[in-house]
């Protein structure tokens, strides 16, 4: 939570912009760097930093940083991965035929109150839910 302090300094900031007429608009907060209230406020909020100011990154130079820092994620990404074996199960679970969907009621969590739903699923993988309208919290309405 911002003191009223802080509240006041950007408010004589906001004041210093909004006081400028006609033609003389402000571009950038950068204008203002220099102001005595924009100082006061670094000088308050990072006592111990307000030496070490630096400004020495340039738009280029962040450009080349950002551009190689994307060559080298994707080049991590063209790696090639060892191949792994399929295995099947040694003991097929319960009620779960290959090629079978299962379905099943289930509930969520929706705001504080259960939504009943009803899943379809593949080998262990939900494909498709939606309300359940035996439930009367759904009563079939798509979740």
């Amino acid at each position: 939570m911002p003191s009223p302090e802080t509240k006041n300094n950007f408010s004589a900031i906001r004041d210093k912009i909004l006081a400028q007429s006609g033609k003389e608009y402000w571009r950038s907060v950068e204008e203002f760097v220099d102001a005595p209230e924009f100082e006061e406020f670094v000088a308050r909020e990072y006592p111990h930093e307000i030496e070490e100011w630096d400004n020495s990154l340039s738009r280029r130079n962040f450009v080349k940083v950002m551009g190689a820092s994307l060559a080298l994620a994707g080049l991590s990404g063209c790696v090639i991965q060892p191949a792994e074996k399929i295995v099947p199960y040694v003991k097929n679970p319960e009620g779960m035929l290959p090629g079978k969907p299962n379905f099943f009621a289930t509930a969520m969590s929706l705001g504080g109150v259960s939504v009943g739903l009803l899943a379809k699923s593949y080998e262990g993988r939900p494909i498709k839910i939606e309300g359940n309208p035996d439930h009367p919290g759904s009563q079939g309405a798509p979740t």
